[in-house]
């Protein structure tokens, strides 16, 4: 029997994202809007809230529902404090987590609507974003790395979850994900049995 190795717990950071989303929560009180404003997805969005509130213990967030007065969702006490605090060096407890962001990720830059919504990046260069801000705005933007997790394993909600919390990040996963590598396998044959028929 081979014992099993013990590794000391990564540290859990907030990053830049957490926050920009935090910051637009507070301005819009929409998940949705608040996703568009920091070009994530509203599963990414909501994904990241999880995930600090499994951190930190409690919720970030409050939500009411719609209907005829509109939802809402606000932050809570403990969510205004990590707004405050901010980005980086924010310890919030041991247990699977993700390694502090690099700042290499985090562009800061100038919002411009015309001739589409971009950021003019401080350092040149540009970038084309989703969501919209005031001309001339000061912005930061986070660009974070996708995973997307092919092959009929991938369908196991274990092994997904499993490898989600060794990476810190969620990943993307097709409910056709089976066929990926197999039509990937059939075109490549396909293209070398043509290849062979034709020369």
């Amino acid at each position: 029997m081979t014992p099993r190795r013990s590794r000391a717990p990564r540290e859990l950071y907030v990053t830049p994202l957490d926050v920009d989303l935090l910051a637009a929560l507070r301005a819009t009180r929409s998940i949705v809007e608040a996703c568009s404003r920091v070009s994530i997805s509203r599963d990414r969005g909501m994904y990241r809230l999880r995930r600090l509130a499994r951190a930190l213990g409690a919720p970030v967030v409050r939500s009411r529902r719609g209907g005829a007065s509109r939802g809402q969702t606000v932050l809570t006490a403990l969510g205004r404090r990590v707004l405050s605090q901010g980005a980086g060096g924010l310890r919030l407890g041991s247990g699977v987590g993700v390694n502090r962001p690099a700042e290499a990720n985090v562009f800061a830059g100038t919002w411009r609507h015309a001739p589409q919504p971009r950021v003019l990046l401080d350092g040149g260069g540009s970038l084309f974003v989703t969501f919209a801000a005031r001309e001339g705005e000061p912005v930061r933007v986070g660009i974070e790395p996708e995973v997307t997790f092919t092959g009929g394993v991938s369908l196991n909600r274990g092994m997904k979850r499993c490898l989600e919390e060794q990476l810190g990040i969620q990943l993307n996963v097709d409910p056709l994900t089976m066929f990926c590598g197999a039509l990937g396998a059939a075109q490549f044959g396909m293209e070398k049995m043509t290849a062979t028929a034709v020369g």
